[in-house]
């Protein structure tokens, strides 16, 4: 006898009847059947189910999932020895990852600003993870960065080489969190140094 579940999977691998005909959803425009790579079905009605030359394709073709279209080049006409190198569109055509002729590298360049040095951690250089700032010299650290150097024995702050510098005494420095993050968000408009 069979179980609901068995039952439930049933009526859902029937293709819709209506008025005796069997009617099969239709994909969209730009949907390929993973299991054979045509267009115009879903894989559950796909004609070559039950054939095993299908079954785990190793040779199929892999998608350009994280690589920009502008480092993609649409190839027309494909034979069978190149196919292999390169990537399906979603649209079914082929494409061929092209090489950087520099023109991203200079982007990335304009994008990324370098930081002041009073927003960056003074022992990574980075914009500082989780701000934090020590009681002796009042510089800003990673915590990340600066919880390693304050151990035993010499609690010993590795800037300024002050003694008794613990963990638990650090600051956390809000307002360059603050910063960090709107830096992190985009919404980051100037920095003015606070005078002490």
């Amino acid at each position: 006898m069979a179980t609901e579940e068995d039952r439930i999977k049933q009526i859902m691998m029937q293709p819709l009847l209506t008025n005796g005909v069997i009617m099969q959803p239709r994909p969209g425009p730009n949907y390929i059947c993973h299991r054979c790579g045509e267009k115009g079905h879903f894989i559950k009605f796909c004609p070559t189910n039950g054939n095993t030359a299908y079954d785990l394709n190793p040779k199929r073709l892999k998608r350009p999932s994280g690589i920009p279209t502008t480092f993609l080049q649409v190839v027309h006409s494909v034979n069978d020895q190149e196919k292999e190198s390169l990537l399906e569109l979603s649209t079914g055509q082929y494409a061929r990852r092209v090489e950087d002729h520099g023109d991203f590298k200079e982007a990335m360049k304009k994008s990324i600003k370098k930081l002041p040095e009073e927003l960056s951690c003074n022992l990574c250089f980075n914009p500082p993870r989780v701000a934090v700032m020590t009681r002796c010299c009042n510089l800003t650290f990673c915590f990340e960065c600066i919880s390693p150097q304050l151990v035993p024995p010499d609690y010993k702050c590795p800037k300024c080489q002050t003694p008794k510098q613990y963990v638990h005494s650090l600051v956390p420095n809000n307002r360059m969190r603050e910063i960090v993050q709107a830096i992190q968000n985009g919404t980051f408009k100037s920095y003015e140094p606070q005078v002490a």
